[in-house]
């Protein structure tokens, strides 16, 4: 009875417990023992250790393990430990918070190393020095993940930082690759909107993830509009393959594979920047427009 009232949207009616309505189904699943697995409270709402078979599915929730529960013809994936991230081991999460520095060290060694296509310019800087800054925010997300340090994995500030500093790479991407001011202005306040919303109005999580989708695109438009077609296409590969393993999870390993692809991805956007910072286009405007001025 208590599962059964932990995934109906409405909360259990027992004195004492919490009638607003849960967020989520972690929620409700909390909400149904009275609080926090293996909590005082939540024993008390199980009956304690030796409270009959409530109390048994109240210690059964803190194993880090989902629970399968069949409801009708549908079977729900119950995340047993709201300090989880997709089911997600400690060993993973530390590779994940590893994997991450793909996306600036690509820029790091471009630019120490400078390969023949790569210009030193206040763009290439600015497309490195916003992966960069979001460098540290995903690690401390992901090290207080892999510590089981965050009571929810889902909303807590350490998350809501690493993606806002996704919105501030975003920014940084779009003045990187833009030739338009008022586009790169554009960019930037729909990605300070996407921010706000997330620090301060708590959207729910597809909608996070299609503001970071959108503000992906926007800067990748800018190289677009440009007529860098190979580079857009090439980077769109990158992140579809990271973002396709995300999904599948592929055993948990599939959020460090997507951080990877990131690398990829921040490769093509320096190749895009650094047609740019060119001396054909930091003189002339665009390419060809020097023949244009000599006739």
């Amino acid at each position: 009875a208590t599962l059964a009232q932990a995934l109906t949207d409405r909360p259990p009616t027992a004195r004492g417990i919490d009638r607003s309505p849960p967020r989520c189904r972690r929620h409700r699943l909390r909400a149904a023992m009275g609080g926090r697995p293996g909590t005082a409270a939540g024993r008390r709402g199980g009956g304690g250790r030796s409270g009959g078979s409530t109390g048994a599915f109240c210690e059964a929730l803190v194993c880090n393990k989902a629970l399968a529960v069949a409801t009708l013809d549908t079977e729900v994936d119950v995340c047993s430990d709201p300090r989880v991230l997709d089911g997600m081991s400690p060993a993973q999460e530390l590779c994940n918070a590893v994997s991450m520095a793909a996306l600036s060290g690509v820029g790091v060694c471009c630019w120490l190393l400078q390969p023949p296509w790569f210009v030193r310019g206040p763009r290439t800087a600015a497309a490195i020095a916003g992966a960069a800054a979001h460098l540290p925010f995903s690690m401390w997300y992901h090290a207080c993940l892999s510590r089981r340090a965050l009571e929810d994995a889902i909303e807590n500030w350490p998350r809501r930082l690493d993606q806002s500093f996704i919105h501030l790479m975003c920014v940084a991407q779009s003045w990187a690759l833009s030739t338009s001011a008022a586009f790169a202005w554009f960019c930037t306040l729909a990605n300070a909107y996407f921010a706000f919303r997330l620090c301060f109005q708590c959207p729910g999580a597809l909608e996070r993830m299609v503001n970071i989708g959108i503000g992906v695109f926007l800067f990748g438009l800018a190289g677009l509009a440009r007529g860098d077609v190979e580079e857009f296409l090439k980077a769109a590969c990158w992140f579809t393959v990271g973002i396709s393993a995300m999904v599948c999870r592929l055993g948990g390993w599939g959020h460090s594979i997507m951080h990877i692809c990131l690398g990829g991805l921040s490769y093509y956007i320096l190749v895009s920047a650094s047609k740019i910072a060119s001396p054909e286009w930091s003189e002339f405007g665009a390419p060809g427009a020097e023949a244009a001025a000599g006739d």
